[in-house]
């Protein structure tokens, strides 16, 4: 239904106006309008089908592309049928961090997902991931695989990180 609008954000020529996973949609748009007329639309279906979107879980973000237009965006308001939505600085949608500017996502993401392997990895040191008497070689980098690495990636293709981050 949303994709029909026509409306909406878009990468090149294909539209990109909601990514969704189960229950956590996020609605994407370079003009107010567009996203208000999602936003109503995904209202409208909502009541049709007879469930509630949740209006404290519901938030607004606005992406500053450049300084210049950052003033302009901050006065921006989107309504859920007739209540305001908060507008936040970083929401989390599907695990990932977002924040107003893309290399700010990727360096809060990066340092939350450093921290979540490094306690992920601690968690592990009971079952013998550990020095010299722990488990084999193999064993250890394999579990490191499967439990490690995951965490660490998740979300990682969405960023394009600065050199500094990398290093």
């Amino acid at each position: 239904m949303l994709a029909e609008t026509g409306r909406g954000g878009r990468i090149g020529t294909v539209l990109v106006n909601s990514s969704a996973c189960a229950d956590d949609i996020c609605l994407m748009g370079r003009d107010h309008g567009d996203v208000q007329l999602l936003i109503d639309m995904s209202h409208t279906f909502a009541n049709v089908e007879r469930y509630l979107l949740q209006p404290t879980k519901t938030v607004a973000l606005n992406i500053k592309h450049t300084k210049r237009t950052a003033a302009a965006v901050q006065n921006i308001n989107f309504k859920l049928g007739e209540q305001n939505l908060k507008s936040v600085d970083s929401p989390i949608h599907l695990g990932i961090t977002r924040t107003t500017s893309a290399c700010e996502t990727a360096e809060v993401n990066i340092e939350g997902n450093i921290s979540k392997a490094r306690r992920a990895l601690y968690s592990l040191f009971g079952t013998g991931l550990h020095g010299h008497n722990g488990l084999d070689h193999k064993s250890m980098l394999d579990i490191y695989k499967c439990f490690v690495l995951p965490v660490l990636t998740y979300g990682i293709e969405i960023f394009t990180p600065k050199s500094a981050l990398i290093n």
